[in-house]
């Protein structure tokens, strides 16, 4: 019998475009400013930047990467601005930012930004053109975004601004949302909402709320019966009891939806709560839980509670040891223990596989990667 494997690899900051430039940034170089060097480079030039703090907003509009000059450097600034960058595609690593990343100008064509283990206030690309990835950053109050995938990152919100990552159902692009492994509302309330009718897949996120709010809010104009979005192996928690449900329908539309292997602490009603006709709401494997049965600060569970193995035993499930799915944010194949490792030279950000394939058939497999 032979095995097929289709794989396809998207290496961010490691492929360099042929004939493209490296510019240096460093306080004492030719460019000792990182808007300088911006304005020197074109599509495809690298703008390499010293560990330094530079006191400047910078405003791009080609389509260039951000890198340390050094593996695990880190380069401050204060804002970033796409500015006027229709059709580029912008790609940053280890930037601290002690401001926000917003766009300005006109779109009319798909735009890339992508950011890895990077640091900002928040991030505010919801243009309907604009596609944002997010990798592994730390993102200090809010993701506010229309099209994009958020990854292994932190949101650890500030006393007084909670922790939002918020999607503006306005995208003009085809692609699906995914929000995978994340920590959300760290030190406040926390919460993600969705006002889309795009696909998404919800997954191996540690969600502290407060109050009465829940941990996901979804609003859509019109119902989609197929494919299915995904609620899988999140933490919901609160430190206090309040509201009703982890999971609300705002709009009460209907669309297909699967709450599955979630854990609910303090949500008195659980995962999710259908409404009258709901019929493509299917739930499965969620378990009301104690706080004695986690970590409180990284949602992992604790030794021998009964979150262990009290998920899905469908194969497709199997947490990364091959044992049945354990219940909560470290359960299954995108546990968060894939993001909770230090970052190295080189590292996967993001793998999609099927869970299931039949044998003798291919093996689709897409992945994201990055270099420093």
């Amino acid at each position: 019998m032979r095995n097929f494997i289709i794989l396809s690899a998207a290496l961010l900051c490691a492929a360099h475009t042929a004939h493209a430039t490296d510019r240096v940034v460093s306080p004492t170089g030719t460019y000792n400013t990182i808007s300088s060097a911006i304005a020197a480079s074109s599509d495809g030039d690298r703008i390499l930047v010293e560990a330094a703090n530079y006191p400047e907003r910078i405003a791009v509009s080609k389509s260039i990467t951000f890198l340390p000059a050094l593996e695990g450097g880190r380069y401050t600034l204060e804002a970033l601005r796409l500015d006027g960058a229709d059709g580029k595609a912008v790609h940053i690593s280890g930037m601290r930012l002690t401001d926000n990343i917003a766009d300005i100008g006109t779109y009319s064509t798909r735009t890339t930004f992508t950011m890895v283990d990077s640091y900002a206030r928040s991030v505010m690309l919801y243009n309907p053109y604009i596609h944002v990835e997010l990798y592994r950053d730390t993102i200090l109050t809010t993701v506010l975004l229309s099209s994009g995938r958020l990854v292994g990152c932190t949101i650890p919100s500030v006393a007084g601004t909670p922790a939002v990552i918020a999607v503006d159902g306005t995208s003009l692009l085809p692609d699906d949302l995914a929000f995978i492994g994340n920590v959300i509302g760290l030190t406040n309330s926390g919460s993600i909402s969705i006002a889309s009718d795009k696909l998404f897949r919800m997954e191996n996120n540690f969600i502290r709320t407060t109050g009465t709010s829940s941990g996901l809010s979804i609003a859509r104009t019109t119902g989609l019966f197929t494919p299915l979005s995904t609620v899988i192996n999140n933490t919901f928690y609160k430190p206090v009891s309040a509201g009703t449900v982890a999971v609300t329908n705002s709009n009460s539309q209907q669309f297909a939806l699967l709450v599955a292997n979630n854990a609910t602490i303090n949500f008195p009603d659980g995962a999710a709560q259908g409404f009258a006709g709901w019929t493509q709401l299917v739930q499965s494997h969620n378990l009301y839980a104690a706080p004695s049965w986690i970590d409180l600060t990284t949602g992992q569970s604790l030794a021998a509670t009964p979150l262990i193995d009290a998920g899905d035993p469908d194969p497709r499930y199997l947490d990364l040891d091959l044992t049945t799915n354990d219940v909560g944010c470290y359960g299954g194949s995108n546990s968060r223990a894939n993001f909770t490792m230090p970052m190295g030279s080189a590292v996967v950000g993001f793998m999609q596989a099927p869970r299931v394939v039949s044998q003798g058939d291919a093996v689709n497999i897409s992945a994201t990667g990055f270099d420093r």
